[in-house]
């Protein structure tokens, strides 16, 4: 797959490539909106899972919020596949994933989804902040809970408000998916 067919394929289904502030606790210390400005950080040198959304996509999506990356070229694109392609990186730094390297064929099967896709990503260009459902927005923080007389600290996810999504990334535009492609928050 050529640079150009790749943008234009992304274009043709007004897709995005996001990687969200997972739901799970993935990375030691990854609580929103930390985990996100660590992605934005470090994009250059770490392999990044993403998802590749569009309009009317019906995939349940890891995470409500995400950073929208854009590839400069295919070699942006580690692989690609139709499902969570299990992509790790392993101790000696070189990436583990069951999914494809990028071509024709593994780009078209990757919108052929169930679950969701997962699409890796390295040194990228950051397009935004992806809100999937600005009304109902999820994050992963750290909080205190009670149990009885004793206090203790977990990660868990918390309903938050889009303008708190807005304060932590003041400098980025804002984009939801549409019934017809992008739509800018902010």
């Amino acid at each position: 797959m050529t640079d150009d067919e790749l943008f234009a394929g992304l274009a043709e289904r007004k897709a995005l490539i996001v990687h969200f502030s997972h739901h799970a606790n993935m990375r030691e210390g990854g609580v929103f909106p930390e985990d996100l400005q660590d992605a934005i950080k470090n994009r250059n040198q770490w392999k990044l899972s993403c998802c590749v959304v569009w309009p009317g996509h019906r995939m349940n999506l890891p995470g409500s919020v995400g950073v929208i990356f854009r590839p400069r070229s295919t070699t942006n694109i580690v692989s690609v596949s139709n499902v969570d392609s299990g992509s790790h990186e392993g101790v000696d730094g070189e990436d583990q994933s069951s999914g494809d390297p990028l071509s024709t064929a593994s780009f078209a099967k990757s919108f052929d989804v169930e679950v969701y896709n997962e699409w890796r990503v390295l040194d990228t260009d950051v397009e935004g902040i992806f809100v999937s459902n600005p009304n109902n927005i999820y994050v992963k923080k750290k909080q205190c809970f009670q149990v009885l007389d004793k206090s203790y600290w977990d990660i868990a996810m918390q309903p938050i408000q889009l303008s708190e999504v807005m304060d932590a990334f003041p400098n980025h535009p804002i984009i939801t998916m549409g019934p017809h492609g992008p739509h800018r928050l902010r």
